[in-house]
Formats: structure tokens, C-alpha cells, sequence
């Protein structure tokens, strides 16, 4: 579910890993949506500016209700049709450090991987690529995908 903030190395890692693993899929993109939001909540923002009301210094505003969009499209999916579930993608490192966000990436019927490391999880991809029969099917991108700014200013991590 592409929008402004996704990159094109996003898109074509998440291409990859749905045709690797053979998961059914669809490209919903949610720009117009995000941006909607955007347009909504400017004038609200500047009536509580216009208070006194101080601006985080960076804020993640965007980031957040994109993730809630999707969280709220997988979910109407579920609603609309029977034998589905959404899947809560949030893991234990994001959980600790506060950078999951609530009603998005942490929305979900089921949490499978919500008491694993972020650690943990690149190492199980790494020896799914090596000891299933199809090798590599998740792309290597992904494993070596550094966390964000904030992760890394929030816990210091080094390269996995």
C-alpha cells in the first residue's frame, strides 16, 4: 500500500518477497488518502498552533496515519470477507521502543511475531534462505534493511 512516504526500493522488496513466497497480493496505493488526512488536519493543526500549542520537533504525523490507513483497509478486507485475518506486523525490539504504532502496524487478529527480536527475526530470514528449497526468497535487501533514524538514535544499533 504505496503513498508519498514509500520508497521505490520499498516497493520492489515487497514485490519480490509476495512473488517469492508465492503469497497472493494486490497494489493498493493510499497516496490520495494520506494526503487527504494531510489536508484535513492542516487547519486543525493551525487553530492549536494559533493556542500556544508547540510542535514536536520532528514530528510523525504522516508516517503514523499511513500506517493506520493500512491497518484500516486490511481490516475492512477482513470484515468483508470470510477466512481472513490481519496480521499484526509490529516485533518486540518496536514494541519496547515505543515505534509501533498503535492502530497500524500493531492492528491485527494475530501477533505472530510481537515477542520477537528484531535480531531474531533477520537471523530466521537468513536461515529460511538458506535451508528451504527455494534459497533466497527473502530478498536480501530486506535482511540488510537498516532500521530508521529514530530506531537508531532511540538504541543506538549497529549493522545487524
Amino acid at each position: 500500500m504505496p503513498s508519498t512516504l514509500t520508497t521505490t526500493e520499498s516497493k520492489v522488496d515487497a514485490e519480490a518477497l509476495v512473488k517469492n513466497l508465492g503469497i497472493n497480493y494486490q497494489v493498493i496505493p493510499i497516496k490520495n488518502m494520506v494526503e487527504n488526512y494531510k489536508k484535513e488536519l492542516s487547519p486543525m493543526f493551525e487553530t492549536f498552533e494559533a493556542k500556544g500549542l508547540e510542535h514536536f520537533s520532528v514530528p510523525y504525523t504522516m508516517d503514523n496515519i499511513q500506517a493506520r490507513i493500512r491497518a484500516n483497509l486490511i481490516w475492512a478486507v477482513s470484515n468483508e470477507f470470510k477466512n481472513t485475518i490481519p496480521i499484526a506486523t509490529s516485533d518486540k525490539s518496536e514494541a519496547y521502543m515505543g515505534y509501533a504504532t498503535i492502530n497500524g502496524d500493531m492492528s491485527g487478529g494475530f501477533a505472530p511475531i510481537l515477542d520477537v527480536t528484531k535480531t531474531k527475526l533477520f537471523a530466521l530470514a537468513r536461515w529460511m534462505n538458506e535451508n528451504r528449497e527455494i534459497k533466497n526468497a527473502i530478498p536480501k535487501s530486506i535482511i540488510l534493511n537498516f532500521p530508521s533514524l529514530v530506531t537508531i538514535k532511540l538504541v543506538g544499533f549497529k549493522s545487524l
